[in-house]
């Protein structure tokens, strides 16, 4: 059976590095959207951790899982 996690909520929030963040329904619209048009061009997946550098790959980390719909 798939996991359904939740991704976000709607409201406001002051982010101490990126300032005001907005999450409003139009914004999960478009996520939900760009997701079925596949809009980076594949499914994305899950890694687990962060990279400890500025490596566009994310340090190699392998993919832990694939986000298989949104909902």
């Amino acid at each position: 059976m798939p996991l359904k996690i939740p991704v976000g909520r709607i409201g406001e929030w002051k982010h101490p590095q990126y300032g005001r963040i907005k999450m409003s329904q139009q914004t999960f619209d478009d996520i939900k959207r760009n997701f079925k048009e596949k809009t980076i061009g594949r499914d994305p997946f899950i890694r687990i951790g962060h990279a400890k550098s500025d490596d566009p790959n994310f340090g190699n980390a392998k993919a832990e899982g694939w986000i298989t719909d949104i909902v």
